[in-house]
Order: structure tokens, then C-alpha cells, then sequence
């Protein structure tokens, strides 16, 4: 009778034993699969205290290397509409490889009386004016990259060297995913960034709120493209009303990993004078000693 007791007890032995190999090897078959995903489909980078946000294909994304055109321009700049034509050809020639953001900084873009009292200055405008020495308008930055020694670039150069740029295979991708309170004004985004290249040094991030449609009054010298010498109902577009994370953004990553998709939320509210209908998120990655910029991107807040 004690026999049938015993030969249980192997029987449990041997099934718990057998458990115990079962459980191991699908621990292993787990942490294979788990490291075969990390490598297979790149996740979101802990930032802003969010862990593993949404998983992004990026093989979805189109790899294509956008370019950022700065035109540092005022209202009291005579000769600026002039190059604000310039920058909207060229926006239109590249179709959605040049991104152009107008920064209203400096003393041709002061406030003035009566019909110049506009203001489309911002801080962070004021300070990108200062700290790259922008010391007469119209000029521009393209990328924020050296040609020949210089970074401050005239209009009559903007084509040749963003033709330098423009075919250049990407190193880096960005996704924009906003959205709006139109009560609050309250604007949030959503910024995914994956290097597809593996780049030294350390990288930050830009996040800026541009406007379009404004109507002001602007100088002007040229009567063939506009009223002169006071063009009254000029349209300023892709002005750069603000950053939701300051003018010098902030650290993207100090080491790129090509596996990690990384993640930021961002905020901003919006001035109630503002039409948020015309105000777009843009985006952009740079070298943190070289100040180049690597990658840039666009979205209207709302799609209409």
C-alpha cells in the first residue's frame, strides 16, 4: 500500500521537474523574442517621463531630408519682400523638401505707430537674431550651416547652397502627431525622432509654433511685385510666433541609439490674437557644438 504512495510522489517530482525546464526554456523563448523586437521595431525612448509610447513603423515614413530656410526679414526692411519672394519659389520648386520659417527680429522688425505697430517679434526670435549676429535684413540661415565660413547667407545665395543640400540622403526622420483645445488654445504635440544614421556627439530638438496669413503693413522699394513705399495689406506667412521648449530647445540624446524611436510631448497656449487655424508645428534636429541642423519638419495643427 506504500508503494502506490511513493511512485506518486516520483510522478509529482518528475511533473514539477519537467515544469521547471518548461517555464525556463519559455523564459528563454521570451527574452529571444523580446531582444528580437527591440532590433526588429525600434520604441519609444523614455522622455518627458512617458515610457514606451506608441511603437512607430518607420519603414511607413518616407526617408527624405528636409531643409530649413530662416529668412530674418521686418516690416521696416524695404528690400525683404523681394526675398520673401525668393523663399516662396524656392518653398515651391522643392515641393515639401524646404521648410521656410520667417523670424521677424532685429530693428527692421521693431515695433512701430499706427500701421507698423504690428508686432510679430518673439523672444526667441530675438534671441537666434542676437546670438548669430544678424546684424542687417533681408538675410537668411539654410540648415544653420557653414558655406565657405559663413552661416548668415544673402537671398541671391539661397538657391545655390539649399541645392547643395536638398539631395542628400537623410540621417535622421521626425513625425509630428498635434492636436488643439480650440477653447483653451491649449496646443499639444506628439514628437517622434529616429536617427538612421549613427552620428556623433550630442543632439537637441527645437519644437517652434509658426503662423500664416497675417495682414500688416510692410516697406517695400520694389513697385513691380507691390504697393511702394508702404505696402499696405502684405501678407506675412510662416512668421515665428514662439518654441514650446525655448529658443535653444532642448537634449535630444547625447548617444544615438538607431534602435530607439525618441519621444517627446510638448505644450504650448496660444495668443488669443493668433488664428490657430493658420498656425503649424515645426520641428527641428541639431548638432548641440556644431548648431546644424539635421533634419526639420512641418505640420498644420489642424488639418483642413
Amino acid at each position: 500500500m506504500k508503494m502506490p504512495g511513493r511512485i506518486f510522489i516520483r510522478i509529482i517530482k518528475q511533473d514539477m521537474k519537467i515544469a521547471r525546464i518548461l517555464a525556463g526554456s519559455l523564459l528563454m523563448a521570451m527574452v529571444a523574442f523580446s531582444s528580437c523586437s527591440k532590433i526588429k521595431t525600434p520604441y519609444a525612448a523614455s522622455r518627458h517621463g512617458n515610457i514606451k509610447d506608441t511603437v512607430l513603423d518607420w519603414d511607413t515614413v518616407t526617408p527624405v531630408r528636409k531643409v530649413l530656410l530662416e529668412d530674418y526679414t521686418g516690416h521696416f526692411c524695404t528690400n525683404c519682400p523681394d526675398a520673401a519672394i525668393t523663399a516662396r519659389t524656392l518653398v515651391d520648386n522643392y515641393k515639401g523638401k524646404l521648410v521656410l520659417m520667417a523670424v521677424h527680429a532685429g530693428y527692421y522688425a521693431r515695433n512701430g505707430t499706427g500701421d507698423y505697430a504690428l508686432d510679430l517679434e518673439s523672444a526667441e526670435g530675438t534671441s537666434w537674431n542676437n546670438d548669430f549676429n544678424i546684424t542687417s535684413n533681408p538675410n537668411g540661415m539654410i540648415n544653420r550651416k557653414l558655406f565657405n565660413a559663413n552661416r548668415i547667407i544673402s537671398p541671391d545665395k539661397w538657391g545655390e547652397d539649399i541645392s547643395s543640400l536638398i539631395a542628400v540622403q537623410p540621417d535622421a526622420l521626425i513625425k509630428i502627431i498635434p492636436s488643439i483645445d480650440t477653447t483653451t488654445l491649449n496646443v499639444t504635440a506628439v514628437v517622434y525622432n529616429h536617427f538612421l544614421n549613427r552620428l556623433t556627439g550630442a543632439y537637441k530638438i527645437t519644437v517652434c509654433i509658426l503662423e500664416d496669413g497675417i495682414t500688416g503693413s510692410q516697406k517695400n522699394n520694389n513697385s513691380a511685385i507691390g504697393p511702394a513705399p508702404d505696402w499696405a495689406n502684405y501678407m506675412f506667412n510662416d512668421v515665428m510666433r514662439g518654441t514650446m521648449n525655448g529658443a535653444n530647445g532642448e537634449i535630444l540624446t547625447t548617444a544615438i541609439d538607431q534602435d530607439l524611436t525618441y519621444m517627446g510631448h510638448f505644450s504650448f497656449t496660444l495668443n488669443a490674437t493668433w488664428n490657430f487655424r493658420n498656425c503649424s508645428i515645426m520641428a527641428y534636429i541639431y548638432n548641440a557644438a556644431t548648431l546644424e541642423i539635421v533634419q526639420v519638419e512641418k505640420v498644420k495643427i489642424l488639418n483642413q
